[in-house]
């Protein structure tokens, strides 16, 4: 009911998301959210997401406005994920909004889809390939300019390459020796990122 009074309040908004409140496998919460932003809907932009300049945005709580299906229509059949793709579909044809309050139970267990090693099997090239085809598709509908298409392109290659290095730190067990040295050489990986990595690379190593 909040998703949709915030998209009829926005006319320019395509996407709702909320935070998530993280529980075990037995519903124990061990992590909610900070409230960061105060009351109003944080407003995210494609220049902002492109730029990284974002708060970690939740698949799971995230309602679309219908007429970004409409624009773009089936993901290819191939593609082994639908959060990211439709977040860059539905950022090409509007604003996102995010509220500050949890919004839903996230569940995290061993077993979850979304999982490290789950991730790593996924066929990355598929994830491209449809970003490549949407991105494609705004331009040819000139819902945005060539310059910003190619920086959409540039993004798309970087995530591609981000992708293919969270794989290699799992593959690697989280390793510390890994992780430092692609905290002071990986050109990819933005402050926040780096920060997150080195949190990850703790929680994982038990220091």
């Amino acid at each position: 009911s909040q998703t949709v009074e915030l998209l009829q309040l926005n006319k320019n908004a395509t996407f709702v998301s909320f935070r998530d409140t993280i529980i075990d496998a037995d519903g124990i919460e061990f992590n909610r959210p900070k409230y960061r932003f105060g009351n109003s809907p944080l407003v995210i932009t494609l220049d902002s997401f492109l730029r990284g300049n974002h708060v970690t945005l939740s698949g799971a709580s995230r309602g679309f406005r219908a007429s970004v299906f409409r624009d773009f229509g089936d993901l290819n059949e191939l593609c082994p994920t639908e959060d990211t793709p439709f977040l860059l579909r539905a950022l090409i044809r509007g604003n996102g909004l995010v509220l500050a309050e949890p919004g839903i139970l996230y569940r995290k267990h061993d077993t979850n889809l979304s999982r490290p090693a789950s991730i790593a099997s996924m066929d990355f090239s598929e994830i491209k390939n449809q970003y490549q085809k949407d991105v494609q598709l705004a331009l040819d509908k000139k819902w945005v300019s060539k310059e910003l298409g190619q920086r959409m392109y540039d993004w798309i290659d970087r995530n591609s390459r981000l992708r293919s290095f969270y794989v290699s730190l799992h593959e690697a067990n989280y390793s510390y020796l890994f992780a430092m040295k692609h905290f002071f050489t990986n050109k990819d990986l933005s402050f926040r990122q780096r920060i997150i990595l080195l949190r990850d690379t703790f929680r994982h190593s038990g220091r």
